[in-house]
C-alpha cells in the first residue's frame, strides 16, 4: 500500500508538470500581430503625435511586432524600439532607379543584422508593361536564386509576397508557381487581399503554398480588381479563417495588419486587431 501512495504522489507531480493550464494553451494559440511601419508613420500623422507616441499606441492595441522598411533611419528605429515593438520582417523595395541591385540587396542584409531581423520580404521592381523576353526573365530568377543564397548564408528567410499589380513578378499563382520553381529556397509571405485582387481564389492559394508560408499579410477587400483595402474582417476576404486555420495547424508566425490608404489609421488598426483575434 505503501508503494502505491508513493506512485499516486509521482503521477500527480508529473501531471502537474506537464499539463498545459487553460489559460496557458489559449494564450499560445493567439495570434501574433504586427503591423507596417508605414502604417506607424501613418497614426503619427493623422494624430499629429511622435513617432514614439505612435509606436506606443500601436503596441497598446495588442500589435507587437514590426515590418519595417530596410530604408528606416537609426532615429527611426530607435523611437519604434522605445516602444517595445519586436523586429517582425524586414522590407527592401528594389528600384533599379535609385542604385544597383546588388547594392540594395548587400544594405538590405546589412539592415537585418543591425537590428536582428530573421526574414527579409523581397519586392522586386515592376516588369515593363511591353512585357520581358524568356531569356531576361532567366537572368531576373537567376539572380534571385543567388540572392536567395546570400540570405540564407546571412541567416536571413528570403520572403516574396504576392503583390498587387498586373507587372509584378509575383502577381497571383501562376507567377509565384514560376518564381518557386526557379527559387525552390524561397519563402512566402501570403496576402489575403492581393490573391483576391488578382481574380485568385484565397483560400485555393493558400493551400498550394501552405508549405512555404512562414509571413502572413491580412488584407480585406471589397471586389475582385478594386485596390480599397477596408479593414480585415470588413470586406469579402476569408480572413479571419486563414488565421483559424493557421493557428490549427501550429502556426506561430506574424499576422501583420495591412491598411494602406485608410483616412483613419487607428480605427483601421483597431478593427482589425478585434475582427482577427475575437
Amino acid at each position: 500500500m505503501k508503494h502505491l501512495y508513493v506512485f499516486c504522489a509521482v503521477a500527480a507531480v508529473l501531471a502537474a508538470c506537464t499539463t498545459t493550464p487553460r489559460s496557458q494553451q489559449e494564450e499560445a494559440a493567439a495570434p501574433r500581430f504586427s503591423t507596417f511601419s508605414d502604417h506607424v508613420f501613418s497614426v503619427a500623422r493623422q494624430d499629429t503625435v511622435t513617432l514614439r507616441e505612435a509606436a506606443e499606441w500601436v503596441r497598446s492595441i495588442g500589435i507587437e511586432g514590426l515590418d519595417c522598411r530596410t530604408t528606416m533611419t537609426p532615429e527611426q528605429m530607435a523611437a519604434i524600439d522605445s516602444a517595445g515593438l519586436q523586429h517582425a520582417c524586414a522590407i527592401l523595395d528594389l528600384s533599379y532607379s535609385k542604385a544597383a541591385p546588388e547594392e540594395m540587396e548587400a544594405k538590405a542584409l546589412q539592415f537585418c543584422a543591425d537590428y536582428g531581423f530573421e526574414r527579409l520580404m523581397y519586392c522586386p521592381p515592376l516588369l515593363p508593361e511591353e512585357g520581358v523576353a524568356p531569356e531576361a526573365m532567366d537572368s531576373i530568377y537567376s539572380h534571385l536564386g543567388v540572392f536567395a543564397q546570400q540570405a540564407a548564408e546571412a541567416g536571413v528567410e528570403l520572403l516574396f509576397e504576392d503583390y498587387d499589380n498586373p507587372r509584378s513578378l509575383t502577381y497571383n499563382m501562376a507567377a509565384l508557381d514560376c518564381l518557386f520553381a526557379a527559387v525552390p529556397s524561397a519563402h512566402h509571405s501570403y496576402d489575403t487581399g492581393n490573391f483576391f485582387f488578382a481574380g485568385d481564389d484565397p483560400l485555393q492559394a493558400f493551400d498550394r503554398f501552405r508549405d512555404r508560408i512562414t509571413h502572413v499579410h491580412l488584407k480585406d477587400r471589397l471586389a475582385v480588381g478594386d485596390k480599397a483595402s477596408p479593414a480585415a474582417g470588413t470586406g469579402v476576404v476569408p480572413c479571419r479563417q486563414v488565421v483559424d486555420r493557421l493557428l490549427a495547424e501550429g502556426y506561430r508566425g506574424w499576422f501583420v495588419i495591412e491598411g494602406y490608404g485608410a483616412k483613419d489609421m487607428k480605427e483601421q488598426l483597431e478593427v482589425s486587431v478585434r475582427n482577427m483575434s475575437e
